[in-house]
């Protein structure tokens, strides 16, 4: 089977730590090696995957098939990021590891199986981000959110100030807000984190306490025993998202997910959420002077983990057919061409959507 390389050069990946400071790999690269041939439903095919000149310590990589699933072989120096099952015939996979065995395991050992059967067959679509790899964090890709599970034990108010003292890319920190379906299932599964503290409280002098940072009126009642509940921090904080014990009535329509029966305020003494609790997603009040390990949420956005998006059309192998799709974000793009590829600049995470046309789709791509 004949393959063409994409090398896309020039690249700037912002390097991060919690202490906000970042450095930049100016020369960072990756090549991708696709099938420039459609592939029988059923069949795998080697996906050599080079990085170059990344000079950081550690990655964090996540692949995703547009279809068909993904495999890395050999992966035992390899770590999966919580939340991802398996190296194996996967849509999505989220890893990280010292970065010459990250190196060293995709340029030789990620494979795609196409999807279908031998009577189908498919060109091959995937995504590729790459970052610094920063213990404890993962982000998601639909909001640019970055979320840092720490698993010291506090109360639920030592949490808090822990969380708003910490920062990530010049971002203040927050205990979590779960605001969506996507984010709870995104925190639920992606966390690996069990019954942990988030930004939600019903205790009166905590509501007042984060009503007061926002200049917003105090409640003047008992929350506890009604069960309203507030955001005490993020873009959120100082409003009120649910009311009602056992049976919760939603304010305005916001998000929950408390577990069945909960909150319930057991024993007068529980003002404070967890979620994860006995089951993924799932919400459950608990005394905030109780001992548990915490989420704390960055207001990070998509700028800062998305760049251009590359369609490349060629099936030939002759040449390199590359300009930048619609993006979500207005991105940062180079104005002009090197020689080895397609410069884009790139902060924090390095995005690249690779698809190959077949000979009756249209060419998107203007030939460079």
């Amino acid at each position: 089977m004949s393959k063409f390389k994409l090398l896309i050069a020039g690249v700037v990946v912002a390097l991060v730590s919690l202490g906000g400071v970042s450095t930049a790999q100016a020369a960072a690269k990756v090549a991708v090696d696709l099938p420039n041939e459609a592939v029988a439903g059923g069949t795998s095919v080697a996906v050599p995957v080079t990085l170059s000149d990344f000079t950081d310590s550690d990655l964090t990589v996540r692949f995703v098939a547009g279809a068909g699933t993904l495999s890395i072989a050999n992966n035992s120096a390899l770590t999966l990021n919580p939340g991802y099952p398996s190296f194996d015939a996967q849509s999505e996979i989220s890893f990280h590891g010292a970065t010459a065995d990250v190196v060293s395991a995709l340029a030789t050992n990620v494979s795609w199986t196409a999807p279908g059967d031998a009577a189908s067959s498919s060109l091959l679509s995937m995504r590729v981000e790459v970052t610094h790899y920063v213990s404890g964090t993962t982000y998601d890709p639909l909001t640019g959110h970055t979320y840092d599970y720490v698993e010291t034990p506090l109360a639920w108010h030592d949490a808090l100030v822990a969380a708003q003292g910490m920062t990530y890319q010049g971002k203040p920190g927050y205990l979590a807000t779960i605001t969506s379906a996507a984010e709870n299932d995104f925190i639920g599964t992606k966390s690996g984190a069990p019954s942990i503290w988030f930004g939600a409280t019903d205790d009166k002098g905590f509501v007042n306490e984060a009503r007061a940072a926002v200049n917003k009126a105090p409640i003047d009642f008992d929350s506890q025993p009604t069960g309203d509940y507030y955001w005490a921090g993020g873009p959120e904080i100082g409003a009120q998202f649910s009311v009602g014990l056992g049976t919760v009535t939603p304010v305005d329509g916001l998000y929950n997910s408390w577990a069945q029966g909960e909150p319930n305020n057991w024993a007068q003494s529980e003002g404070c959420a967890v979620t994860n609790w006995n089951s993924v997603g799932l919400w459950n009040d608990l005394d905030c002077n109780g001992q548990h390990s915490y989420l704390v949420e960055f207001s990070t956005d998509l700028t800062i983990f998305e760049t251009s998006v590359f369609t490349f059309d060629n099936i030939t192998g002759d040449s390199k057919d590359a300009v930048p799709a619609e993006p979500v974000v207005e991105p940062v793009v180079e104005p002009t061409l090197a020689e080895t590829g397609y410069n884009a600049w790139l902060i924090a995470s390095l995005a690249i959507v690779l698809v190959g046309a077949g000979a009756g789709l249209r060419i998107a791509a203007r030939r460079k």
